[in-house]
């Protein structure tokens, strides 16, 4: 304790040593430093005082920036598409992520269960999705917008509702935290008919039930736009897994995935499929693939 300090910068250095926030610990600082002697003595107390409240303020600044720009953190995008599951709580979301994939989130009737993102991975018909649980909606501002930013890398977002309210509330929460996406909407808990009245596209399913969960898986494929296109070599089968892409591609891009340098040596393809007029049509290198697609690539 410094000398010829006053019992009211006494409590003040009480009041920091015993603060359990950031915050609390600055208005302190700052009570200290106006209670400092003013003396000559008090100049190095005053100096270290301030010293400490710039470390903390530079701190608070820092997180505070965290927190509104959703920084994400060990989260990394796997597989062929990244798709999250935003809603409110006890809308369904562990339920799903634990039917949909090989995740196995804590799941309890009680509100907010999922503390921190759950993920896991679904695999259809050749396709990997990771699949990420984001954190229910809250009502606080801050908390909701970090959550959600979590999904602003996301290929598309399920938003996983089971009346009109909670959907219209989580709408306008992405809005506010400014994150665009596709958009799968989907019903949970239809087996309690309840009445919806929504005026927008969206799947009714159960979790309990597993009702028109098939349809679910198939739906997310067709919102992504992912085509699956299967390799060869001459004679040889077809690769078992296939290369995924969003959207159209052409057999340069084709080439392109499977081996650096191959669109350089690029010769002709033969192509089996819905693309082609017959099987083993040959094409060249801007020649559209579609899903499904056999390729067989010839360099030169």
């Amino acid at each position: 304790m410094p000398a010829n300090v006053s019992p009211h910068y006494q409590k003040a250095e009480s009041i920091y040593i015993e603060a359990e926030t950031k915050e609390q610990k600055i208005r302190a600082l700052k009570k200290m430093i106006s209670l400092a002697p003013s003396h000559k003595g008090g100049e190095n107390l005053r100096a270290n005082l301030k010293r400490r409240l710039a470390k903390l303020k530079y701190s608070q600044e820092k997180e505070e920036k965290r927190r509104r720009s959703g920084k994400k953190e060990g989260i990394r995008k796997t597989g062929d598409a990244q798709v999250s599951i935003i809603g409110m709580t006890n809308t369904g979301r562990s339920s799903l992520l634990s039917i949909l994939t090989n995740a196995k989130p804590k799941i309890a009737s009680y509100e907010f269960t999922t503390i921190s993102p759950q993920i896991g991975t679904l695999l259809y018909e050749g396709f990997e999705i990771q699949l990420i649980e984001i954190p229910a909606i809250t009502g606080n501002r801050y908390h909701d917008r970090a959550s959600l930013a979590i999904s602003r890398d996301s290929d598309a977002i399920i938003i996983l509702a089971t009346t009109k309210e909670e959907l219209k509330r989580t709408l306008n929460e992405l809005k506010e935290a400014r994150i665009e996406k596709k958009k799968i909407i989907i019903m949970n808990k239809v087996d309690l008919k309840i009445p919806l009245a929504i005026n927008m596209a969206f799947l009714s399913i159960s979790c309990k039930t597993k009702k028109n969960i098939g349809e679910l898986k198939k739906k997310i494929i067709k919102e992504l736009g992912l085509i699956r296109v299967y390799t060869k070599d001459p004679k040889k089968k077809a690769a078992e897994r296939p290369i995924v892409f969003h959207g159209q591609a052409t057999v340069g891009e084709v080439c392109q995935k499977v081996r650096k340098g191959f669109k350089d040596k690029f010769l002709f393809a033969k192509i089996w499929g819905e693309s082609v007029k017959f099987p083993g049509q040959q094409v060249g290198i801007k020649h559209k693939v579609k899903d499904k697609d056999i390729v067989e690539i010839h360099l030169n």
